[in-house]
C-alpha cells in the first residue's frame, strides 16, 4: 500500500489546524474509495477517549492497480470460458454430431434400396 499523506486535520472543529501535504488535491476531490481516513484518539479509558486527529490517505494507485487487476481477471476467464467452448464443441462434434450423421445416411440408403444395404 503506498501510503501519500493528503490532508491531516489536528484538534476538534472549532479549533481544526489543515495540513495539506500534496498541492492541488483535496481529500474531497477523491472517490469514497480512494481515500482512507485514520483517526488517532487519546485517552485513558473507553469512557472518556477524544478524537485528536484525522489522516487522510491518497489510495489513488492502490485503487488503480485493483481495477487493472481485476480487468485482466476478467479477460483471463473470458478467454479460458471460450476455449473451453471451442474444446466442448470439437469433442461434441466428433462423438455425438458425426455419429448420427453417419446413422441418418445409412437410414437414407437404406430407404431408397433396402436390398443394397
Amino acid at each position: 500500500m503506498s501510503l501519500s499523506l493528503i490532508e491531516v486535520q489536528l484538534g476538534d472543529d472549532k479549533t481544526a489546524e489543515f495540513f495539506n501535504w500534496k498541492e492541488g488535491k483535496d481529500q474531497h476531490d477523491l472517490r469514497i474509495e480512494e481515500r482512507k481516513a485514520v483517526l488517532a484518539y487519546y485517552g485513558d479509558d473507553t469512557e472518556n477517549t477524544k478524537l485528536s486527529g484525522i489522516a487522510y490517505i491518497d489510495m489513488t494507485k492502490d485503487v488503480t492497480l485493483g481495477a487493472w487487476l481485476s480487468l485482466l481477471r476478467t479477460l483471463l476467464v473470458c478467454v479460458v470460458l471460450a476455449g473451453g467452448a471451442m474444446l466442448f464443441s470439437e469433442s461434441a462434434e466428433k462423438l455425438i454430431v458425426a455419429p448420427i450423421e453417419e446413422m441418418l445416411k445409412k437410414i437414407d440408403m437404406i430407404a431408397k434400396n433396402p436390398l443394397e444395404a
